[in-house]
């Protein structure tokens, strides 16, 4: 079980408590943030952890700061939304990243055509110096390396 599910099931055993105590389980003042609002925070990418991403040392990749910068949000904005496996995009290049591990994994040329499989998000870490916290898009038209019918999926399961 993921995570963020196992987080679910614990909210969800918190408010089963307060109906069948009747006694609600408000915050004391100044505590921390409830769950909830973390959760809802970390979906819509707000919520930022500010945990390095690795670059996996085989690959012949070196990024600006500001590059790690935006893909350090991108993979809060993968792991707020479930994601295990997300391709982001970063200036023009496609990056397989382990969310749970944080790691850039490999780098996805769509242009020798190959099938990239094993991705359960795609991210737009934006463009240089535009990307804003929580702006996310899904890739799609003639250039990318995903099926159209994935790309459907994708949308469909984000809206639901």
């Amino acid at each position: 079980m993921d995570p963020f599910s196992a987080l679910k099931l614990i909210g969800a055993g918190a408010r089963l408590i307060e109906r069948v105590t009747g006694t609600p389980a408000a915050p004391a003042a100044g505590a921390a943030p409830s769950f909830e609002s973390l959760l809802r925070q970390a979906q819509e990418g707000e919520l930022t952890t500010g945990d390095p991403v690795e670059i996996d040392p085989a690959l012949p990749l070196a990024l600006t700061a500001e590059q790690m910068s935006r893909l350090q949000d991108a993979a809060d904005r993968a792991a707020g939304a479930g994601a295990s496996q997300a391709l982001v995009r970063l200036d023009g290049l496609l990056l397989r990243l382990d969310v749970a591990a944080r790691r850039i994994t490999g780098v996805v040329d769509s242009r020798l055509g190959d099938v990239t499989t094993g991705i359960d998000a795609l991210v737009d870490a934006g463009a240089q110096s535009a990307a804003a916290p929580g702006d996310a898009e899904v890739l799609a038209g003639p250039q990318s390396p995903l099926s159209a019918s994935l790309i459907r999926a994708l949308a469909a399961a984000r809206s639901a």
